[in-house]
């Protein structure tokens, strides 16, 4: 008599735990499509009027530029377009007797892809997925534009055996700079915790920015040619004239 009355509370836990997790699951899933059929949470911060390709300048002081293939970004495996799914991009190189330097700009419009499925493509993961070694973090770099300051930007240098890369780059959301820990992933709570952060403001534009070179950026940033370039890559988000809000959607 003992046994049979103590397994009947423990099957009634059972049952509600489950009608709990349930409920839980489908709450969640409501709110996941209300999300999607919410509209567009503001309007952009910049207005593209043209392609990227137009956007962004060929030819500055004594710099030639010339296009790449996306192949060269951080998917670095010829699928790069099918893997991001981006409305528009760009990998333009500028050269100078023996400087270089790249920029990289994807465009999602709003609701296209979610800002953690890029998460999963920035240089931290894709780089050294490839082979690069990461030498040098800083997740809160600032600089100057035309004598003032732009939101902060990832820093970071990368080596391999054909030499080291120095970079930085912003990715924009709604108009606001993801913060990165450069040693986390998203995990499969994002979707919840993006939820919980934004509400159902799920549907912003998106940018990924990324300038890198060979050379020292400190040693390019006194360059007019270089100044104009970055000029017109900070006015897509991480400009300080536009209202910035730093979060971080990155996280274990």
């Amino acid at each position: 008599m003992h046994y049979c009355s103590s397994a009947a509370p423990g099957i009634a836990r059972k049952g509600r735990s489950g009608v709990i997790i349930t409920g839980c699951a489908t709450l969640f899933l409501l709110c996941m499509t209300l999300a999607q059929l919410w509209p567009q949470s503001q309007v952009a911060v910049i207005s593209r009027e043209s392609a990227l390709a137009e956007y962004l300048p060929k030819h500055v002081g004594n710099w030639v530029s010339k296009d790449l293939p996306l192949a060269g970004t951080e998917a670095m495996d010829g699928k790069v377009e099918e893997i991001l799914r981006f409305d528009d991009a760009i990998l333009r190189q500028y050269r100078q007797g023996g400087r270089e330097f790249t920029v990289y700009i994807a465009y999602w419009r709003p609701g296209q892809i979610s800002s953690r499925e890029v998460a999963f493509h920035i240089p931290d993961k894709c780089w050294v997925f490839n082979g690069w070694k990461r030498e040098f973090v800083d997740i809160d770099y600032r600089c100057t534009v035309g004598g003032n300051p732009v939101s902060a930007a990832q820093y970071r240098i990368f080596s391999s055996s054909g030499g080291k890369q120095h970079l930085i780059y912003w990715h924009v959301y709604d108009g606001r700079v993801i913060l990165y820990r450069p040693d986390d992933s998203p995990s499969d709570l994002t979707m919840l915790t993006d939820l919980l952060k934004r509400g159902l403001r799920q549907r912003g534009e998106q940018y990924f920015l990324r300038v890198a070179s060979s050379t020292p950026l400190s040693e390019l940033w006194l360059d007019s040619g270089f100044q104009e370039v970055i000029s017109r890559v900070v006015q897509l988000g991480p400009d300080s004239a536009q209202e910035i809000e730093y979060m971080e959607v990155v996280g274990s």
